[in-house]
């Protein structure tokens, strides 16, 4: 690599997706295995797999509240602090019949999560190895950067995702996910379409044109 980038600098950049994997794994160690799979959607949290039958929850039932907090709430839930009334519960939404239920779990093993998780702990470390490769051996630092940024962006979103993926029925816990997955996509996607724009360095397409880069970055919360 040429003098300017040294790739050590910008090992802590790829640790933070692996150390958000092993923050959510701890999560749900310590929440426990609701035997089911989720999915965040417009209206509420969908059951989107029934692995075990902990709880009686079907595949597409909609979930709109957990321990009395709307969607919305638990969503917003790390910069509202709202009060939670109802501790270990959730409320799904079935063919138009609201029904609320204990939440029941079983403890996580190691070998019981690693078999939910493991593709995607699986895609987050090929996402990092592919980054730390090109920022490496690239010598094209800037640009080698970018894809590098970008690649680490798109592991955290993934890492963001297993709360879902675990089932994990904790507000905090959904919140985080919900606001990590939003902002790691807005910053990989933008820093992905830089890449694009800049390789090869040949048809530089920023270079004559510096005003889309901000465009880049700005772009994606005016569209939300």
């Amino acid at each position: 690599m040429k003098p300017g980038i040294k790739a050590e600098l910008f090992l802590p950049v790829a640790a933070f997706p692996v150390l958000l994997a092993l923050l959510f794994m701890l999560f749900g160690f310590a929440l426990g295995n609701p035997g089911f799979k989720l999915d965040k959607t417009q209206h509420g949290l969908r059951v989107s797999e029934v692995y075990e039958h902990i709880n009686p929850v079907h595949s597409g039932d909609l979930i709109v509240a957990i321990n009395g907090l709307s969607y919305g709430q638990t969503l917003g839930f790390l910069f509202a602090w709202p009060q939670q009334p109802s501790p270990g519960s959730f409320t799904l939404d079935r063919n138009g019949e609201r029904i609320t239920l204990p939440l029941k779990t079983i403890p996580y093993t190691p070998a019981s999560l690693l078999k939910i998780i493991w593709p995607h702990l699986l895609l987050i470390l090929v996402l990092l190895m592919l980054g730390i490769i090109a920022l490496r051996r690239s010598p094209l630092r800037k640009v080698a950067l970018l894809f590098f940024v970008s690649l680490c962006g798109f592991s955290s979103a993934i890492a963001f995702t297993l709360a879902s993926n675990m089932g994990l029925m904790a507000p905090p816990v959904q919140s985080l996910s919900f606001f990590g997955v939003m902002i790691s996509n807005w910053l990989s996607f933008s820093a992905f379409l830089h890449f694009v724009f800049r390789f090869p360095t040949e048809r530089d397409l920023i270079k004559p044109h510096p005003r889309l880069l901000p465009l880049f970055y700005f772009a994606p919360p005016a569209v939300i």
